[in-house]
């Protein structure tokens, strides 16, 4: 049901730059054999396809998470 071809390709892992700035992520919206990587920044929001920044310049996002409550009954 969820054909690539019908819906396109999602992004995938997203990393903020250091300054926060920059979002890189993976993304294959051309039907490559394999992603490339892309970024997007707060002046310019069309996804550009780019090298890796230097080494530890970017940061893996993180998923917010739900606590659960510490009520007892």
């Amino acid at each position: 049901m969820r054909d690539p071809k019908w819906i396109g390709v999602a992004p995938s892992n997203l990393n903020w730059s250091d300054d926060s700035k920059q979002l890189y992520f993976n993304w294959n919206p051309d039907n490559n054999p394999g992603d490339s990587l892309y970024n997007l920044s707060l002046t310019n929001r069309t996804p550009q396809k780019c090298q890796p920044p230097p080494e530890g310049r970017y940061h893996r996002l993180q998923e917010p998470t739900i606590k659960p409550t510490q009520k007892s009954i």
